[in-house]
């Protein structure tokens, strides 16, 4: 009872109060509603124009009209702004839940607005202007129209990123982005010609780097070869600068004789226009193919030598007599060639020697110790070889100097404190000119550092390279070298390298290696003082170096097969392998012929034996008369030998050998063109028709490696396409996601043993490419770091395709009851974590990572935009 007449005074109590408010408590109702009127028309609105993209979008997979959704976006900003402005002026009290009502479509509205300015970014007039710049033929108007669509293409990609909602970007990239770069794309082959040419011209690589030339032109190959199926006017004029460019490559690559220079009596230069292979300069049996002709009158030469500079373009021929008069330096018709495998020219050329420059000092030095042990052997220095000198004079005391070469070396006894001049008296070269009287000052240095050993590096399974720093008195290396626990000196022996006398190369004994594995590591010392040079300057610490030895368990392979005429007539073939390799077996060559009759190898083969010039290689020389057909080789295993301490037999090996009497002979084995790669996709050029199925298939991922790796058996790899038909002489190689762990743009690309239909085995293929990594991020953990911040790990740095990109359809997050857990901010700290902005940091539980129906709308990417893996969850 007394709660009931409670609830009625309450009442009274209220109407009264209402009744001295009197007409403002009707203003302030009314207040009330014109704000609540508003934000209910702003919210409206604002949904109206988010569905209408989005629903549009998801429900029947195509876009709104452009008007229409700019003209619902206008009005949602237009009362959005409208009802800001009512809850400033009419909120009162309540002004902040208001504002919180009304900010609670914000989302939307931008949401909106972000679809709005994706389509806004208009991709029509870029495609028209490569429309026409392709219809005009001209190269740089499309590489430049090309590269104005693509710069907008990345700018509607960019904006499209930032669009909420999976379906909505899908049909968006579908209806501008997909055609857009399907147009650029229809140019690519002709812009990357078109680019490649232009940097050999502009750069002048045929002239100033030829092998980069190369390397350019071997890029668009394929490129090339697809440009001339096409039947455009763009297409036209680039090929013409490609054939242009061609022509003057190709002359530019044949080796031809520059000049030959007599130097001296006693040397001829001959300087080649491109590097020449050392191999060729030798015939089978050893001798000079180059050959020097001796003309009418002129001087019986002797014995003349020959020496290939390092970089392969100069030829010195170098006489045991001398030069004197007129000769002919003879380069064979199709015989030496460049290391390209192009024939050097043939010429004569015709050389005139007539010495009559006397030789010129250039220097006298002498190295000592120190300055107290005065100088005992001075060096004279010449600018050609000397073959005589009367006599040396220094402060009026003669000399005898002992002349090798283009030095001498004079011994003396000097007071290294002073200085001196020294008179050479009649100096004579091998052409008998005389310069009668030289004077030079004598340059003394001093050198009292001890000798060092530099490295120490295996270079064999018991052979090791010591490196020092200085030439060692008596060319005598005192080293020994012990291996685990033996006490034993292993060393067996010290040889120093005749031509670079600060080399020496150990032997072990192999009595004592790979006694307990694979490999050793031999611990080196040389003992103090042991280290002597040529001035006697002596270590003054005991050297120690370790070196790691391997053993060779791996048999020789072949890898090459090739044919030689005589004649123009096949007389020998050669059998290339990986390794040195000793003792061929002709037992163990088995020869049938096109027949299928199995016959005699001692009636096909004379000799099988290791090339004098090439130890890799095993030269077949057929007998005289041998039909001319084709035969097929079979060589047991254990054909040859390697030369490892415990020799390795090689593999059972088959193939072909066309015997013919004229022209070129068939070879058993190809060269691959070549490979490309772009993002992660490898197409192989083979250059003839290759195997689908079975051994040798180029099908097979087995046949191909990425940095030592073979490629995995689920790799995609299909035959290309040309002019829209099967193209069977090149592959198309895709990786498999999560196969590139890492970014490498010289990753080594291998293929190996693929064959021809005809049964042609590829020779070793290599080739640096560009890989990407297209690992996915996994997330790995999530910790609250902050009251309202989230931070979640990945395996790998990630990122945001756009600073204020929308992951709610990515990224989800429940609390320990299973309830959804909403975030309003992402952001990516800079070493690469994801950072979710919640309500309370301590509510969340755990994270999913969600599958996003196309990939390529992702917006958690890492640096190489792969998108995270998704189906994760991580807790706390």
């Amino acid at each position: 009872m007394k709660k009931k007449k409670a609830i009625k005074l309450s009442v009274a109590t209220a109407i009264a109060a209402s009744a001295f408010a009197g007409v403002p408590a009707i203003q302030s109702e009314a207040a009330t509603n014109s704000v609540d009127k508003a934000i209910t028309k702003a919210t409206t609105q604002v949904n109206k124009a988010f569905n209408l993209y989005y629903n549009t979008a998801k429900k029947s997979g195509k876009l709104p009209s452009g008007t229409a959704i700019r003209k619902e976006v206008k009005l949602a900003e237009q009362y959005y702004a409208a009802a800001q402005k009512e809850i400033a002026a009419k909120g009162g009290s309540k002004k902040a839940s208001y504002t919180k009502k009304l900010e609670a479509s914000k989302t939307s509205l931008n949401r909106a607005k972000n679809y709005v300015a994706a389509i806004s970014v208009t991709l029509k007039a870029s495609r028209t202007a490569l429309d026409s710049a392709i219809e005009s033929g001209s190269q740089s108007k499309v590489l430049s129209a090309q590269t104005a669509l693509d710069k907008k293409i990345a700018e509607f990609e960019k904006a499209v990123a930032k669009v909420f909602g999976p379906d909505a970007r899908r049909v968006l990239t579908k209806t501008y982005a997909t055609p857009a770069k399907a147009e650029s794309a229809s140019v690519a082959t002709e812009m990357k010609v078109y680019a490649a040419y232009k940097e050999i011209e502009s750069k002048k690589l045929i002239t100033t780097d030829l092998e980069k030339a190369g390397e350019v032109i071997e890029s668009v190959k394929a490129e090339v070869e697809e440009l001339q199926a096409k039947d455009t006017k763009l297409a036209e004029n680039i090929l013409k600068a490609v054939e242009k460019n061609n022509k003057v490559y190709e002359a530019a690559l044949v080796p031809v004789v520059k000049s030959v220079t007599a130097i001296n009596a006693k040397t001829i230069e001959v300087e080649f226009s491109n590097a020449i292979d050392a191999k060729t300069l030798k015939n089978a049996l050893g001798a000079d193919v180059i050959t020097v002709v001796t003309g009418e009158g002129a001087s019986n030469a002797g014995t003349v030598t020959q020496e290939l500079s390092e970089d392969g373009k100069t030829l010195t021929l170098k006489a045991s007599n001398i030069f004197k008069g007129d000769y002919t330096v003879k380069v064979p018709f199709e015989i030496v060639k460049g290391l390209d495998g192009k024939f050097l020219s043939p010429v004569n050329a015709k050389v005139t020697v007539n010495d009559t420059a006397a030789p010129v000092l250039t220097a006298a030095t002498s190295t000592i110790k120190d300055t107290k042990d005065g100088v005992k052997q001075i060096t004279l220095t010449f600018d050609e070889e000397v073959k005589s000198i009367d006599t040396v004079k220094i402060n009026g005391v003669n000399y005898s100097a002992s002349v090798a070469g283009n030095k001498a070396t004079v011994s003396v006894d000097l007071d290294a404190t002073k200085a001196y001049d020294l008179t050479v008296v009649n100096a004579t070269d091998a052409a008998g000119n005389v310069k009668d009287l030289q004077v030079a000052p004598l340059t003394v240095s001093v050198d009292n550092a001890a000798p060092s050993v530099v490295s120490a590096v295996a270079a064999g399974e018991n052979k090791v390279t010591v490196t020092l720093d200085k030439e060692l008195e008596g060319d005598t290396l005192a080293i020994s070298g012990k291996v685990g626990t033996f006490s034993a000196n292993v060393v067996e022996k010290a040889e120093v390298n005749a031509k670079n006398k600060k080399e020496y190369t150990l032997t072990l004994n192999k009595a004592y290696l790979f006694k307990n594995g694979n490999s050793d590591t031999v611990n080196l010392t040389v003992a103090k003082e042991a280290l002597v040079d040529t001035l006697g300057n002596k270590n003054a610490a005991e050297i120690t170096k370790t070196v790691v030895v391997s053993k060779d368990a791996t048999a020789p392979q072949a890898v090459k097969v090739a044919t030689s005429t005589t004649d123009g007539k096949v007389t020998s073939f050669s059998v290339t392998y990986n390794e040195e390799v000793t003792n061929p077996t002709e037992a163990k060559i088995a020869v049938v012929n096109s027949k299928g009759e199995i016959l005699s190898a001692s009636n096909v083969v004379a000799k099988a034996e290791v090339s004098k010039d090439d130890a890799k290689t095993v030269v077949f020389t057929l007998v005289d008369g041998l039909a001319t057909e084709k035969y097929s080789f079979d060589l047991a295993e254990g054909f040859v030998t390697d030369t490892a301490l415990t020799a390795n037999n090689s593999a059972k090996y088959a193939f072909d050998v066309e015997v013919t009497e004229a022209g070129k002979p068939v070879e058993t084995s190809f060269d691959i063109k070549g490979a490309t790669a772009t993002n992660n996709v490898i197409t192989v050029d083979f250059g003839a028709k290759v195997k689908a199925t079975g051994t040798g298939s180029a099908l097979n991922p087995s046949a191909y490696q990425v940095n030592g790796v073979t490629l995995p058996s689920d790799t995609t790899i299909t035959f290309g396409e040309k002019a829209g038909a099967v193209d069977q002489t090149s592959v198309v190689i895709t990786l498999p996601a999560g196969f590139v762990k890492a970014n490498d743009d010289k990753s080594i690309f291998r293929v190996t043993a693929v064959q021809t239909l005809d049964n042609k085995v590829s020779n070793a293929f290599t080739k640096i490419i560009e890989v990407t990594d297209n690992t996915a991020p996994e997330v790995k953990s999530i910790v609250a770091t902050d009251l309202t911040k989230v931070t979640v790990t990945y395996s790998e740095a990630i990122k945001l395709t756009a600073a204020d990109a929308d992951i709610t359809d990515e990224i989800a997050l429940v609390d320990s009851k299973g309830a959804a857990v909403s975030f309003s901010k992402a952001e990516v700290t800079t070493d690469g974590k994801l950072v979710l902005t919640v309500a309370d940091a301590t509510k969340v539980n755990s994270l999913t990572t969600l599958k996003v129906e196309d990939v390529k709308n992702a917006n958690i990417v890492d640096g190489n935009d792969v998108a995270q893996k998704a189906g994760l969850t991580v807790s706390k």
